[in-house]
């Protein structure tokens, strides 16, 4: 929209044009800007003071004549602001926008397609509640204020809700056991966050290397301690009861339990070389007593190519038969139940070039009881070609 071009422009003009003459700006704890005129003056004074400005929206909402803007902008602090000096430090400001649009001509509708719902002459704008949180801070913390919002998920629980009640009876009924593939799971945002901020294998991490050729070799961290704060608020929010809901909808596992602990599972690396060979899983946590019922696992790598290798495989019950062989490509979660014939892996050692990674999510779930005809004797991971 043309603000946003008179914004990034930084053309205080072009930014107040979309505002109808009467428009009022209203911003938490400072008196409202009223009018275009006063809109071009803030503005004109603002770029003043903060130079190189670039803003980008990350998500938006709609209800009736009400849109919530939730957005990051960057910049350097060049000059005065509230009586200080500019230091020339890149700056970040992370804000919400709830913005009222008061209908004033049957053409007002037209506005809800621009990202700045704002005409001139069809619709008089104000915006009611401006930053919700509004704060200077170095430039890259600032992105992770999208993953910061205590009312808020890196999913949308609608939409997993409307998942659940479309594939519950695939799921169930999945070959060799029950699974299902799930694309787009994350909000896109938050997915790409959490890629960028996943640590590499020389980051200082708690990382826990596995090295037994042929079996396990991989890095692996469940020290949430040690987890960018992304990573880590994604752990929470997979271990929500939001989502739990979820997977039990879906399912059909009723009073699921969480894992706070991480047991074998958080984040997971593969560098070139590194496998995982077909096993079944560990059945029983110690800590919560309870049984392993259910594997999420969700892949953050953009970058995948074929011939990468690192797929995962699920194979049949008995670990003799290959059924599904699926890609590890970005944003893409896999859901399966957790037995001791649930035979699985990526033992396509992954081939990508030296620097780009496998990288991994993986959450696994409990119940205190399990159907009968499931419950087996409690074990570690059992290998195919070692243990069975």
């Amino acid at each position: 929209g043309m603000a946003l071009e008179g914004l990034n422009g930084s053309d205080p003009k072009k930014f107040a044009s979309v505002y109808a003459e009467d428009g009022v700006i209203n911003v938490a704890g400072l008196n409202d800007i009223s009018g275009r005129a006063a809109i071009e003056q803030n503005m004109t004074e603002w770029f003043e003071t903060f130079k190189d400005v670039k803003l980008g929206f990350s998500r938006v909402w709609w209800k009736g004549d009400t849109m919530v803007l939730e957005w990051v902008i960057n910049g350097k602090h060049h000059g005065q602001l509230f009586g200080v000096k500019g230091t020339e430090a890149p700056i970040g400001h992370y804000g919400l926008s709830v913005v009222t649009l008061l209908a004033a001509s049957p053409m007002s509708g037209h506005c809800r397609r621009s990202p700045w719902p704002i005409l001139p002459g069809q619709s008089r704008p104000r915006q009611e509640a401006y930053a919700i949180l509004w704060m200077c801070v170095p430039v890259e913390d600032a992105r992770h204020f999208l993953l910061c919002k205590a009312s808020m998920y890196i999913f949308d629980p609608d939409a997993l809700a409307a998942l659940a009640a479309d594939q519950a009876t695939r799921f169930r009924e999945a070959d060799p056991y029950p699974h299902l593939v799930m694309d787009d799971f994350l909000i896109p945002a938050d997915a790409g966050e959490l890629h960028r901020v996943f640590p590499g294998p020389d980051d200082r991490m708690a990382w826990d290397r596995f090295g037994a050729q042929g079996y396990e070799v991989k890095l692996g961290s469940s020290d949430e301690r040690a987890f960018p704060s992304p990573l880590r608020h994604a752990m929470h929010d997979l271990n929500s009861g939001p989502f739990i809901r979820f997977l039990e909808a879906l399912t059909g596992i009723d009073h699921l339990l969480p894992d706070p602990h991480l047991r074998g599972g958080g984040i997971h690396l593969s560098r070139p070389g590194d496998h995982l060979g077909i096993h079944a899983d560990f059945n029983w946590h110690d800590d919560l007593e309870a049984h392993r019922r259910l594997n999420l696992l969700i892949y953050l790598n953009p970058d995948w190519q074929p011939g990468f290798g690192g797929e995962l495989e699920l194979w049949d019950t008995t670990g003799t038969e290959l059924r599904h062989r699926i890609e590890p490509v970005f944003n893409r979660a896999v859901l399966f139940a957790t037995r001791s014939d649930t035979f699985h892996g990526h033992p396509s050692p992954w081939a990508a070039p030296v620097g780009t990674h496998r990288r991994s999510i993986a959450m696994y779930y409990y119940t205190t009881q399990r159907p009968d005809d499931e419950v087996r004797p409690a074990h570690n991971t059992l290998y195919k070609g070692y243990h069975v």
